[in-house]
């Protein structure tokens, strides 16, 4: 086994010292406490919060905003899009992964209407997701 290159060195490094920070919001326990171990396991990523309202979700996210919002807005109290619509307003730079199970027309409008164009489905790879994940903060980082 040969030695790893010194720019792969660096750049690992480099990820481990700045951490993507990411706050999930989901309504489903379960949902959480999968992704939530999921995403534990990555030393480039830190979870900073997790909601399971969108009523915390809002609180949250502005009181300390993430680099990236992993959220279901389909919420089971209803407030899911009014909230999300808050925080993309407010927070207009912040990086948005919607993971649903439900998505149809009018909910891609309206989160296309936010700015939202990460949508994607709860049947996902996790290696897929953890790589828009970090896709998204190092974008919303370099713009």
């Amino acid at each position: 086994m040969g030695k790893q290159p010194l720019h792969a060195k660096l750049g690992h490094l480099l990820r481990i010292m700045t951490k993507v920070r990411v706050l999930l919001a989901d309504s489903h326990p379960q949902v959480r406490t999968q992704l939530a171990a999921r995403l534990q396991r990555e030393e480039d990523i830190e979870l900073v919060a997790q909601a399971s309202n969108s009523g915390q979700m809002l609180r949250l996210t502005l009181s300390n905003p993430p680099d990236v919002l992993l959220i279901d807005p389909v919420m089971q109290d209803g407030f899911g899009l009014a909230n999300l619509r808050q925080i993309v307003s407010r927070l207009p730079a912040l990086a948005v992964v919607v993971l649903t199970a439900y998505v149809d027309t009018a909910l891609k409008i309206e989160l296309n209407r936010m700015g939202i164009n990460q949508i994607l489905s709860k049947g996902l790879a996790s290696e897929n997701l953890i790589d828009v994940i970090r896709s998204m903060a190092h974008t919303a980082i370099s713009t």
